[in-house]
């Protein structure tokens, strides 16, 4: 931003353009920046997804090896 401000201090713009060139920039930073929440949004999403699976699995596969020992114990 400061190297934006820079330029326009070179430039023989009047106030108003400076302000109406700084506005600009900070829609479309906020838009990319929108863009890059959403898409974090989206990211979180799909690892909590993930997780969510892993741990359901993680879990059968216990209950599993639970019944399995048990069986085991119980012919021993």
């Amino acid at each position: 931003m400061s190297d934006i401000n820079e330029q326009l201090d070179k430039a023989d713009f009047k106030l108003e353009k400076k302000k109406a060139i700084l506005a600009l920039i900070d829609i479309k930073v906020e838009n990319e920046m929108e863009k890059v929440l959403s898409r974090f949004d989206r990211i979180e999403e799909r690892l909590e997804s993930n997780i969510k699976t892993f741990i359901w699995v993680v879990g059968v596969a216990f209950a599993i090896v639970s019944v399995l020992l048990t069986i085991i114990a119980l012919k021993g």
